[in-house]
């Protein structure tokens, strides 16, 4: 699936004018992205009946959205248009509803909700079930939306949008001397200490000052372990635990980072397919920071190119 995975959108709609039924009702909405920081966007109305798209423009760090639409069914989408940040499609979906009842369910309807616009008796409950949106949605449905906006008509191996290595520079520097190592974070139990110590990297390999020690916990199988080359603190981020190397095509994939970039993926099966989450190393506050996640099917990862 498309990792283009998830924005978070919640729909309130007033009538304007339905007295003659021809009058353009307002569309309200909040918005939200998996990093916490929330991009400029462009939030897409669709027709389905037309397919006539009506948009609206949002601001950095802008959290609401409005619009107005003349009556008719319409699903929701937004991409985020802001430079940098990753090209991914997030929509109003059965999976939204799903999540919104905090049951056990696997949640995995990622089919578009049609939304009744105009209609007196469909708007005065829209209100009580505010939607959450969906950046998990699958490969068909975000080509849907190329398609739409005219965008990667001719798609590459490397056509889903999902981050690049490109998009997240290091500061480039020097790095100094590597400082004596610091387990005070406390995730690290003696053995996987004992692990870091023998794996002694040499230079750093991530984010310009950062070394990346993939220490065994199995069969075809590492614990992934950040060591900051300024201070030696050494941190074993829950994200990189325990990751299986035994991936249908590129299994030395399953972590993947660059020293001139932020940016780092780990892939694992699930579900029957692939699924690829990206993080972004943020240096101030020394935490790897989940900015994506796609799920696609065994057949479509084996296609791309890395990043």
């Amino acid at each position: 699936m498309n990792a283009r995975a998830p924005i978070l959108l919640s729909l309130s709609i007033s009538s304007l004018a339905l007295s003659c039924g021809t009058h353009a009702s307002s569309v309200e909405g909040s918005l939200s992205f998996p990093s916490g920081f929330v991009p400029a966007m462009t939030v897409y109305a669709r027709d389905a009946d037309s397919s006539r798209l009506h948009s609206v423009a949002t601001h950095e760090s802008q959290a609401t959205f409005k619009l107005e639409l003349p009556p008719g069914h319409y699903t929701f989408f937004a991409e985020p248009s802001q430079a940098g940040a990753p090209q991914l499609y997030g929509a109003y979906t059965q999976a939204v509803i799903c999540k919104a009842r905090a049951t056990q369910e696997a949640c995995e309807d990622h089919s578009l909700v049609i939304v009744t616009v105009g209609s007196a008796d469909v708007n005065a409950g829209a209100s009580a079930a505010p939607a959450i949106g969906d950046w998990a949605i699958p490969d068909e449905l975000a080509d849907e939306f190329d398609h739409l906006l005219g965008n990667r008509t001719n798609p590459s191996v490397q056509e889903l949008g999902a981050p690049r290595f490109s998009e997240y520079p290091a500061a480039h520097a020097e790095p100094p001397a590597p400082a004596i190592l610091d387990f005070s974070a406390g995730n690290l139990p003696p053995d996987k200490q004992a692990q870091v110590r023998e794996a002694n990297p040499t230079a750093p390999d991530f984010a310009g000052t950062l070394a990346v020690a993939k220490l065994p916990c199995g069969d075809a199988c590492v614990d992934g372990v950040l060591i900051d080359w300024r201070n030696g603190k050494v941190q074993a981020p829950p994200a990189l635990a325990q990751v299986a190397q035994d991936l249908p095509c590129r299994g030395d994939e399953a972590i993947l980072f660059r020293r001139d970039s932020r940016l780092l993926s780990v892939t694992r099966k699930r579900n029957g397919g692939i699924a690829t989450q990206y993080f972004v190393w943020k240096p101030d506050a020394s935490v790897l920071i989940q900015t994506a996640e796609y799920q696609r099917s065994t057949e479509r990862y084996c296609s791309l190119q890395p990043p």
